[in-house]
């Protein structure tokens, strides 16, 4: 290949790496602001081998009328210190979407 389409690919994975980031820090501003708390199950938390340099990730579960979602987030080491023997944990999700949601910390403000 020559020097040009290695530019171009350059180019286009940093352009779709900003579309998520921008993706990413929106999610977070509409959960915090009108998402709903509640409490999740825990069902795992385990080191994700497959993910290099967050090798921490959850699996949580929790229930929205008839509905159960299962998600899953990558934590920090200081929230995996904290969750790695707990049973629960307090998330934050949409009322359009409960699919989307993530693990709030104690010290968050809550919408």
């Amino acid at each position: 290949m020559n020097n040009t389409i290695w530019i171009c690919l350059i180019i286009a994975s940093a352009f779709v790496n900003f579309i998520i980031q921008v993706r990413r820090r929106r999610l977070h501003q509409e959960l915090m602001q009108i998402g709903i708390q509640t409490e999740a199950r825990i069902e795992n938390v385990k080191i994700a081998w497959w993910i290099r340099g967050l090798p921490h990730f959850i699996i949580y579960q929790y229930q929205i009328g008839d509905t159960s979602y299962e998600r899953g987030q990558v934590l920090s080491e200081k929230q995996f210190q904290r969750l790695k023997n707990a049973h629960t944990v307090r998330i934050v999700y949409l009322t359009d979407d409960p699919y989307i949601s993530r693990v709030i910390e104690d010290k968050e403000p809550l919408p």
